[in-house]
């Protein structure tokens, strides 16, 4: 099951970013009543099983989304318990002043991806990265990304939508 930290900032002390991602405790600040309903019988457990369970199951995910996030990487990688580093690039160049979407072709957001991933590598921890398409999906493997998600479900819904209010138009006689 996993935990995702967004926009990760390690003013307080980092180590309450594992307590609050965790499910139960001992690990967690949370109270244990306030677990999804849905994890017991996800796992085939009944309540109790999954309470004396749930930390080993918990993925703790963290997102570098901004230039203070670039900064204090190798301080966020340092967390024992966090398990990834996911790259969130379009809020990643926005927040360094640029388009979001046209992260790809703007250096400085480049090379503050490269080093959250130099860094994330060097710390043995997973790194990830958001992808529009196959080909960059395909580019963020290469580079060594552990995890790349694929697209985005607006993304995907839109261009499915917009695909299918063409064909209905040419099926009614729209066409134009």
């Amino acid at each position: 099951m996993p935990s995702w930290c967004q926009c990760v900032r390690p003013r307080s002390k980092p180590n309450r970013l594992y307590s609050a991602a965790s499910t139960c405790p001992p690990l967690a600040s949370r109270k244990p009543t306030r677990r999804s309903h849905v994890c017991p019988p996800a796992f085939s457990q009944n309540d109790r099983e999954y309470l004396l369970t749930a930390n080993e199951n918990v993925m703790v995910c963290v997102q570098i989304e901004s230039r203070k996030g670039v900064e204090n990487v190798e301080r966020i990688a340092a967390v024992e318990g966090i398990d990834m580093i996911f790259v969130g690039p379009n809020d990643l160049a926005a927040s360094m002043g640029h388009v979001a979407f046209d992260h790809e072709s703007i250096p400085e957001v480049q090379e503050a991806i490269a080093h959250v991933l130099k860094v994330g590598l060097a710390a043995d921890k997973f790194v990830g990265h958001f992808a529009v398409n196959a080909e960059a999906a395909a580019k963020r493997i290469h580079q060594g990304f552990h995890f790349v998600n694929c697209g985005a479900d607006i993304v995907a819904l839109t261009a499915w939508m917009t695909g299918e209010m063409g064909k209905l138009k040419h099926l009614v006689g729209i066409d134009s």
